[in-house]
């Protein structure tokens, strides 16, 4: 029987040679791991530009949809009408996606450019369109390596939102301060005409409809900065599409704050509990995001 001094060390093939390799080093140095080979730096960027772009178009022809208050299918049938016709229409549309993807951008490159400053890898945003609704299912970055400091999981998890609530306020009083008059809203609504700026108190009794909650912060802002007298009521917000951009800009942040999964939100509460406390005390995730800014616009 041979000794164990004697025994060879087991290989990896049956049929490699027994005396392939004398050290642990030559064996590292020999093995070559098989990648599928990057492609080209210029068909990366492309992607990109070509995802943005195209997220662009669908956000427009969503924030002209919801400013005719409807939320359908995107309607493609505009590119069908001549450019004169085309034109006023897609301005519309792009006074809405315009400030809400400026604020998506802002909360993706809050993320990368904090995780390059930690020398972390990480790609650009990949815009994700969608033809319903906003037109957009957000963006995601991909992180290409591993993080082993919870300072860096917190930073990088925390970057984005709040750089995207820095840009969101902006846009909400850019929006009070540049409400248009009431015969902006009439028309749109002509049979509103009749009942002057008092149209709320005639024409919503009984049924509201579909409206979007007034926020804490949204309600501080209007009071600040905005003119009463301009002020719409909840059920014609969405006929305001850069007001509409900034509510909806609050509310995805704060959406992205509760403490879940690969949400920013669960990503940094990770990173300020210990794994075995995140199991054992899941109700204490909420506790560090509670204190974030985006959790003023709920309700």
């Amino acid at each position: 029987m041979p000794s164990p001094e004697n025994t060879p060390l087991p290989l990896p093939f049956p049929d490699a040679p027994a005396s392939a390799f004398t050290s642990v080093e030559e064996a590292q140095a020999a093995f070559v791991r098989y990648e599928r080979p990057s492609p080209p730096r210029w068909r990366t960027a492309l992607l990109h530009l070509l995802l943005f772009v195209v997220t662009l178009v669908t956000t427009t022809l969503a924030g002209l949809e919801l400013t005719r208050g409807g939320i359908n299918f995107l309607p493609i049938e505009i590119f069908l009408l001549p450019v004169k016709q085309m034109w006023p229409e897609l301005r519309r549309g792009l006074w809405f996606s315009l400030p809400f993807l400026g604020v998506l951008t802002v909360h993706e490159f809050g993320h990368y450019f904090t995780a390059r400053y930690n020398q972390i890898r990480v790609t650009l945003p990949y815009y994700i369109p969608f033809i319903l609704g906003i037109g957009t299912f957000g963006a995601v970055i991909r992180i290409k390596d591993r993080i082993f400091s919870r300072r860096e999981f917190f930073d990088v998890g925390l970057a984005g939102p709040l750089a995207g609530f820095l840009v969101a306020v902006p846009v909400l009083i850019y929006g009070f301060t540049h409400l248009p008059s009431l015969e902006y809203l009439f028309e749109i609504h002509p049979e509103y005409r009749a009942y002057g700026a008092d149209y709320a108190r005639y024409v919503y009794r009984g049924s509201q409809g579909f409206t979007l909650a007034k926020p804490l912060l949204y309600q501080g802002l209007e009071y600040l900065f905005a003119d009463p007298a301009l002020i719409p009521h909840p059920n014609e917000l969405m006929h305001y599409p850069v007001l509409l951009a900034g509510v909806l800009a609050l509310f995805f942040t704060a959406l992205n704050l509760l403490p879940i999964g690969q949400l920013d939100g669960g990503i940094f509460c990770m990173a300020c509990l210990v794994f075995s406390a995140l199991i054992g005390c899941r109700g204490c995730c909420l506790l560090p995001s509670s204190f974030t800014p985006g959790w003023v616009c709920l309700r």
